[in-house]
């Protein structure tokens, strides 16, 4: 106990989440602002970039600094479309003409 007077710890545990979230923006507001800042940097980048990957990098440095440092930034919105985006344009990128399944793995896989 004298130790702990001497450099000053106590055995307080300080709440640093809050039990309550206030919104001070509206959600109409938040919605509108990420979605067509959404569209307008997609479709710069798809107007001014022509590599696929080049596009990802630079969407995924947008996204983050959008994400972290723009007020009102609907990220569970943001979560939802990307995620079903993401799925989408991958599949879609996908060659099912060289897939190839090696059937005497088969019997492992399906177990």
């Amino acid at each position: 106990m004298v130790d702990n007077v001497l450099v000053n710890i106590t055995n307080e545990i300080k709440d640093f989440v809050p039990d309550e979230i206030t919104f001070k923006i509206k959600p109409l507001y938040s919605i509108l602002l990420t979605v067509i800042t959404c569209v307008m940097v997609i479709l710069l980048c798809a107007i001014f970039l022509q590599s696929f990957l080049l596009k990802i990098v630079v969407l995924s440095i947008v996204g983050l600094f959008l994400g972290n440092f723009m007020p009102g930034w609907n990220h569970s919105l943001v979560l939802k479309i990307g995620g079903v985006l993401i799925m989408a344009i991958l599949g879609l990128k996908l060659d099912f003409g060289s897939f190839s399944l090696p059937f005497p793995i088969l019997p492992l896989i399906v177990v």
